[in-house]
């Protein structure tokens, strides 16, 4: 009987959280975003430093979405740093000879 009430127990925790994870997460986003802002003279979320952003971060967002489907299927290891090593190469490449 103790048993079962402790397995019962654990999955009233595991649920508590689960939900503390989700409530914590934007909270520290919001925190991430305003100190940054405060520290940086409010030049964080201007519009040159947001484009810029926009700019750069599409090239990790594709490796982070083949990274996550990889590891969600449990398939081939898909080492980020040799991927945009060669990326690098293969982009430095295309610029000197191609175009």
């Amino acid at each position: 009987m103790l048993k079962v009430n402790s397995i019962a127990s654990d999955g009233v925790f595991k649920k508590a959280r689960m939900n503390l994870d989700i409530i914590i997460l934007p909270i520290a986003f919001v925190f991430v975003v305003v100190l940054m802002s405060i520290s940086t003279s409010f030049k964080f979320l201007s519009f040159s430093n947001i484009s810029s952003m926009l700019l750069q971060l599409p090239e990790l967002g594709l490796f982070s979405l083949a990274m996550m489907q990889a590891m969600t299927i449990g398939g081939i290891d898909l080492s980020i740093i040799s991927t945009a090593n060669l990326s690098g190469v293969m982009m430095a490449w295309l610029l000197t000879n191609a175009l």
